[in-house]
């Protein structure tokens, strides 16, 4: 599965308002009237829609700054590159975002949009514009789709976020992504963290989940095998076994040796790291010269396989010569994974009884872990 155009900013959003009116180069595009599902909503309803069911929607957050800094504010105005085209999404000085997007460097449309309290975007390019505008120190945030030959305002949707939030002093970020039919909203706001998903078609809401506090907060760890080096660091009694297929070993004091083949293969990979809790051993397979782990659990009691899922880690990237190493830990009732990678760490929170990720947190490589004060 591949992400289209990502690219991430902050903030949140304050009381919504229709967009305003977009210019095009040469000529301007009438503008269809914006689509605003929630109009015939109580703030108590939309509340209880934003305290949500238990989390079933990956969270997922790119940090610019180094493990255990504090979020910044990006700096308006910021852009998104398609070959030659670029989107710039930047503040007005009376208040609102100015999406402008252009070819080779001449202008083709210009667009207004939030009210005046927005001062922040995030922007995300697959065909069209998506754009979420908000307020850096407000709760809450809008998505609006933006036609990529006119400017033309296709849809606008304000978000469920936290719902109503109550506060003096407050900070909001939100990144943006569109993957397929779908457009991913992550929000990190100082009173919690959601994701929510938008039909791309209409803007309509096809999901909301609120994320475990205790995820939004974790922090990556150092990884102990050296970075491209091969092997497992398994716990006592496993190993990994030489031969056509990687085959696991298990051999218990005093006891009888087993042996099983992985349920899938991951490629040539000679690097990974294990971990036993509650009966259940969990396995995250990886290549020390690529991207990415595929995560694996095995009932030990029965010997036979639970699930398997292949982890985000840093999402679709390019390379060449390349690092990578693994460690997992059990913390309160889930899995984590820690990757270390030439591009980038992260830490990754995996529901033990399924396999899905709920968290997923990324932050620079080693180049870059100099944060902007």
């Amino acid at each position: 599965m591949r992400v289209a155009g990502l690219l991430v900013i902050l903030s949140g959003g304050c009381t919504a308002s229709e967009p305003r009116s977009p210019t095009a180069a040469p000529a301007s595009a009438e503008v269809e009237p914006a689509r605003d599902t929630d109009d015939a909503r109580d703030a108590e309803d939309r509340r209880d829609d934003a305290m949500g069911e238990p989390q079933r929607l990956a969270w997922r957050w790119r940090s610019p700054v180094a493990p255990g800094d504090s979020e910044p504010f990006p700096p308006m105005p910021t852009s998104v590159v398609n070959g030659p085209t670029t989107v710039e999404a930047r503040a007005l000085a009376e208040g609102g975002v100015e999406v402008v997007q252009s070819r080779r460097g001449r202008t083709q449309w210009t667009a207004a949009v939030g009210d005046a309290h927005h001062d922040a975007a995030a922007l995300a390019w697959a065909g069209d514009v998506f754009v979420a505008h908000y307020c850096a120190i407000a709760s809450g945030a809008v998505v609006t789709r933006l036609d990529r030959e006119s400017g033309r305002v296709t849809w606008t949707q304000p978000l469920t976020g936290l719902g109503p939030v109550a506060h003096s002093r407050y900070k909001n970020a939100v990144q943006l992504e569109v993957v397929g039919g779908t457009v991913r909203v992550f929000g990190r706001e100082a009173q919690g963290a959601y994701v929510e998903e938008l039909d791309v078609a209409d803007g309509h809401r096809m999901g909301h989940s609120r994320v475990e506090p205790a995820l939004v907060e974790l922090q990556w760890r150092a990884v102990d095998v050296p970075r491209g080096e091969a092997g497992f660091d398994l716990p006592q009694g496993w190993s990994m076994g030489e031969g056509e297929a990687p085959l696991l070993r298990y051999a218990p004091p005093g006891g009888e040796v087993r042996s099983i083949a992985l349920p899938s293969s991951f490629g040539d990979c000679d690097t990974g790291a294990g971990l036993e809790h509650d009966g259940v051993l969990y396995l995250a397979h990886a290549c020390g010269s690529s991207t990415g782990a595929r995560l694996y659990a095995l009932y030990v009691s029965e010997f036979a396989w639970q699930w398997q899922a292949d982890l985000y880690a840093l999402g679709p990237i390019g390379h060449f010569a390349y690092a990578n190493r693994v460690a997992l830990e059990w913390r309160g009732d889930r899995v984590l994974v820690f990757g270390d990678e030439s591009l980038g760490r992260y830490v990754e929170a995996i529901d033990p009884e399924r396999g899905g990720t709920l968290v997923n947190q990324s932050w620079p490589p080693d180049a870059a872990l100099a944060s902007p004060r």
